[in-house]
């Protein structure tokens, strides 16, 4: 088990990615791999709109992997945090 925190990205329906300073995490892939357990829940302030409702924010997440695919296999625990926390994180780069 690992925690990491890093933007939150849901840019279609059931793909998204957990984005952190050390390289990307895979949470799912429509039609692919989707990790167990519950995604983070975003209040509007905490979420940035690309498309339609998709998009991202900034998350913690802690989960069971596998660290060779940097697959997420399951969430055990994941809260929203604020937009500044990953914008100010040097090396981190909002998604678009």
């Amino acid at each position: 088990m690992i925690e990491r925190c890093g933007w939150f990205d849901n840019p279609s329906p059931r793909n998204a990615w957990l984005i952190t300073t050390e390289g990307e995490w895979t949470i799912g892939i429509q039609g692919s791999h989707e990790a167990t357990g519950r995604w983070p829940t975003f209040p509007a302030k905490r979420w940035v709109k690309t498309n339609g409702s998709y998009g991202h924010g900034c998350a913690c997440l802690k989960f069971n992997r596998d660290a060779e695919s940097r697959q997420v296999a399951h969430i055990l625990a994941s809260r929203a945090v604020p937009l500044q926390q990953c914008r100010k994180e040097k090396g981190l780069k909002e998604p678009l």
